[in-house]
């Protein structure tokens, strides 16, 4: 039988208090291992008697086509780029530091995919993914409206696989959380985790949608910016949805198909992603 929910927050906030971040995280990979290490047992011993071997979850996930290949797919097709455009409006007098968070940012991007999934040709999708930085010294400090008005001519000339209709910033805030961030790419287990993110600017949603909940502009996971392509590629959901209900303090999360505030679990409206 298995626990309420409440039940099960409960037994998970007395071992977070007990162990400690670290040493929560190390107890729920030892119980993924014994489980993993359980199946795989109980398939050896199914096949020995004749059974047929039951995929895992795991394994059915190898197998699956992503939402962006699917899009891609249908919607653009061939070999060209596929991904995002990115302005930087901060650290303009600081060029250390933003090397340092290119190689973070980088960081994420690479570990974005999963090296696992064995869909054909999905490694050559990848391989395309682009991020298309923008780098102006007049945009230091910009709002992301400020960016949209000095860049309108641009949207209007970019590639239909960047998605001329959202564009991505980088701010001081932004920028720092990869180096807030314990680890690059968080499961956020507990309250201490910090997510490296970006804003996402819908062009469509400048004027927040007051009858949805919109905002003109919404954090996004660097982590997740993969679904989040697919989503707004495929039309799997409405480009003034996507931020209906946030708040400044939330982050748009792919996975978990929650939001989740910045530094802190806290469950919103459900989100798939």
């Amino acid at each position: 039988m298995s626990l309420p929910e409440e039940e099960k927050d409960g037994m998970f906030d007395s071992l977070r208090s007990a162990l400690g971040t670290s040493g929560f995280q190390e107890l729920m990979s030892e119980a993924s291992r014994n489980h993993k290490a359980r199946v795989i047992q109980e398939d050896s011993v199914r096949i020995a008697a004749g059974g047929e071997k039951i995929q895992t979850v795991d394994e059915l996930r190898r197998t699956e086509v992503p939402l962006y290949m699917k899009a891609l797919q249908q919607y653009h097709p061939g070999d060209g780029t596929w991904g995002f455009v990115v302005f930087k409006t901060c650290r303009y007098d600081d060029g250390e530091r933003w090397s340092q968070f290119k190689s973070k940012w980088d960081a994420v991007i690479s570990s974005m995919f999963d090296g696992e999934s064995i869909v054909d040709g999905i490694a050559e999708v990848n391989r395309r993914f682009t991020i298309k930085w923008i780098e102006d010294p007049q945009l230091e400090g910009a709002s992301p409206q400020q960016v949209a008005e000095r860049y309108s001519n641009f949207f209007a000339q970019t590639e239909a696989a960047m998605l001329p209709e959202m564009y991505l910033v980088v701010n001081e805030a932004s920028l720092q959380s990869f180096f807030d961030s314990k680890i690059l790419t968080p499961i956020p287990w507990t309250s201490e985790t910090i997510i490296p993110y970006a804003l996402a600017v819908p062009l469509a949603s400048q004027d927040a949608d007051s009858d949805y909940g919109s905002q003109p502009f919404f954090n996004v996971a660097v982590g997740s910016l993969d679904t989040l392509w697919g989503v707004i590629a495929s039309n799997f959901q409405p480009l003034r949805e996507l931020s209906a209900g946030m708040r400044d303090d939330q982050i748009w999360l792919a996975d978990t198909g929650l939001r989740f505030q910045m530094g802190g679990i806290q469950n919103t409206i459900g989100r798939r992603g």
